[in-house]
């Protein structure tokens, strides 16, 4: 059932959720970029980093995908179907086809990731993670799907003239830093019931997550700053997962007092 996109953005009117960094990292990431090739281009040297290094990526992210597709298992109608009809489902509401879905086993590691080649889109989903989907239920599977699939829909996997600012870790980190945080909002409206247990589960592992007691991650959150705290923060492409998770505790807090206002 893949659907056509849209003429909107998204299926569903989703604009609300985009972190309002992503849009303004997203610029400084461009304008990176263009001044980086410019400078490259008045060198010999920089030509030959313009062609060849991208040349080499491609080359290794090629070989990376073939990887995934010789050794990963292709989800589909015919195989884990419920994991496919998922797909389905958050594909549509997000006006996009359903992407190429594969699991790989990770030996224990509880992630996921969304990645392009070519014109084709990829969602590779560790196998302990689809573990959760039988043992645990759905929803925690579908808000780390909808979590990835939101990374097709908004773009980034195919942004690759903007990669050139990885020059400038600074630059490109905050800019996916921004990204994962759109991606966890519109994850997190889509499967609310999903989205803490989700990034717990990235965290403590898919058996100590329901011991983990919540209020006391929030005090560590606020407790542990400092320098070294800042530093790991603008050198990573990820937020911290008590970030991310207090995050979307305090939209879920918002829209309830919302609906209590309403009612």
């Amino acid at each position: 059932m893949d659907v056509k996109m849209g003429p909107n953005f998204y299926g569903e009117n989703l604009t609300d959720f985009i972190n309002p960094k992503e849009n303004r990292y997203y610029i400084c990431c461009i304008i990176c970029s263009i001044i980086i090739s410019i400078l490259a281009v008045v060198s010999i040297a920089g030509i030959l980093y313009l062609i060849i290094i991208p040349s080499v990526l491609y080359l290794l992210h090629g070989i990376f995908i073939a990887e995934i597709k010789g050794n990963g298992i292709r989800i589909s109608e015919r195989q884990l179907p419920e994991v496919y009809r998922l797909a389905q489902k958050y594909s549509a509401r997000m006006g996009m086809p359903v992407p190429e879905i594969y699991v790989i086993q990770s030996g224990g590691m509880l992630n996921a990731f969304a990645t392009s080649f070519a014109s084709r889109r990829f969602v590779v989903l560790y196998s302990d993670i689809l573990d959760m989907a039988y043992s645990e239920g759905e929803h925690v599977v579908s808000f780390i799907l909808c979590h990835e699939l939101a990374h097709i829909r908004r773009q980034h996997v195919q942004r690759s003239f903007t990669r050139i600012s990885m020059v400038i870790p600074i630059v490109w980190n905050a800019y996916s830093r921004a990204c994962e945080y759109t991606c966890d909002a519109i994850a997190n409206y889509m499967v609310p019931g999903g989205a803490v247990e989700g990034l717990l589960i990235l965290a403590a592992g898919k058996k100590l997550y329901k011991k983990v007691n919540l209020e006391e991650l929030e005090n560590q959150r606020l407790r542990e700053g400092g320098f070294f705290m800042w530093l790991g923060k603008i050198n990573s492409t990820h937020p911290y997962l008590s970030h991310r998770i207090a995050k979307v505790r305090n939209s879920q807090r918002v829209l309830v007092d919302s609906e209590a206002e309403v009612v």
